[in-house]
């Protein structure tokens, strides 16, 4: 499913300014946007965490999961995300880029 097809309500973004960081209120306030249950808070959380990790250390434009899903089981899974990496940082992260298709 495109991300055009999706209701704006399962759309959620957050600013965060990059001198600080990711902070512990913005975690809370993503998780919280999409009520996640108590026992999967901290899944979700950890989740989030490792989003914007993988954005700040990769020198990311863009991050992104569509969709993220919660299992039966009581498991979170991301199912499929896409994140795109600043052209001007390839010396960096030649790795990445070999692995462009």
């Amino acid at each position: 499913m495109g991300i055009e097809d999706i209701d704006k309500k399962y759309i959620k973004q957050f600013q965060i300014d990059p001198k600080v960081g990711l902070t512990d209120a913005l975690v809370k306030d993503a998780v919280d946007a999409f009520d996640v249950p108590d026992s999967q808070r901290q899944d979700a959380e950890d989740t989030v965490r490792g989003l914007y990790k993988c954005f700040a250390e990769n020198d990311s434009t863009m991050v992104e999961v569509n969709p993220f899903a919660a299992l039966d089981d009581g498991r979170l899974l991301v199912c499929d995300t896409k994140v795109r990496v600043d052209d001007n940082a390839f010396f960096r992260h030649e790795a990445l880029f070999a692995m462009d298709d």
